[in-house]
């Protein structure tokens, strides 16, 4: 990853020189490893200290979406190694990849599969409190659902019964 020396428009229109420390190499949308192209940045604060927040655009075929790269410098009081660059600090908007899940799983429960997706989505934010509850419920969902398949007869008492008596 190489560094890049771009102008980035500050509040007042004015142009500043500033260093990257390197350019993406993941789209946060697609997740394809990728070399993006540099289309704008603004700084707030100065060259030596604030936040740099950079537009590239996709190179992979199926997405070519903006996104947002942001960078921060804190000055070289504050860091023991100081190069002048800001630090890449993350790129938006993120979209985590979507669980995989097998075909006969989907068609038996579809519900568990949104609510798993959903679930394993906010662990990959980390939203850690939620990833339990959205496991749990998940799972609910699932076993409810096979049950169901198997006496469709019982479907209205399977749907009110605690999952300990699934």
């Amino acid at each position: 990853m190489q560094p890049l020396s771009v102008l980035a428009l500050s509040p007042r229109n004015e142009q500043v020189s500033v260093q990257l420390d390197l350019v993406p190499d993941i789209c946060p949308i697609c997740r394809c490893h990728v070399q993006p192209i540099f289309r704008h940045a603004t700084i707030q604060g100065d060259r030596h200290s604030g936040q740099v927040q950079s537009v590239f655009l996709c190179t992979f075929h199926d997405c070519g979406q903006l996104f947002l790269a942001t960078y921060e410098r804190r000055g070289s009081r504050h860091l023991d190694y100081d190069d002048g660059r800001f630090r890449y600090d993350g790129s938006a908007p993120w979209r985590p990849e979507k669980a995989k899940v097998p075909d006969e799983i989907e068609v038996l429960s579809p519900r568990y599969v949104q609510v798993y997706r959903e679930a394993i989505a906010a662990e990959s934010m980390g939203l850690t409190n939620l990833v339990g509850m959205g496991l749990r419920k998940s799972l609910e969902f699932l076993i409810k659902d096979y049950a169901i398949s198997r006496q469709p007869a019982e479907t209205d008492n399977i749907r009110k019964m605690p999952l300990a008596a699934v």
